[in-house]
């Protein structure tokens, strides 16, 4: 079983990858997800995790499906636990 910080940090990878794919301004997307510009930085980065709350409305704003935002978080997995080793 995986530590909850590998999950935290995958879902961090995974935001930010988003935020660049979809080249969205970081102030749109602080605003989507109803946090200021700092604690998104500090939630991409995986130093705060995010909430449900915040996930759901990433998943309502970036129009990704449950299943599809999960298949990004697995294929991030292996990056996010060696980095919280």
């Amino acid at each position: 079983m995986r530590k909850k910080a590998v999950y935290d940090v995958a879902i961090a990878h995974v935001l930010r990858k988003l935020h660049d794919e979809g080249h969205i301004p970081r102030d749109v997307l602080a605003k989507a997800l109803d946090v200021p510009e700092l604690e998104l930085t500090r939630i991409e980065l995986g130093s705060e995790p995010l909430s449900a709350g915040g996930l759901v409305m990433l998943l309502e704003f970036s129009k990704l499906s449950w299943d599809e935002f999960l298949g990004r978080v697995q294929a991030e997995l292996p990056a996010a636990e060696k980095s919280v080793r």
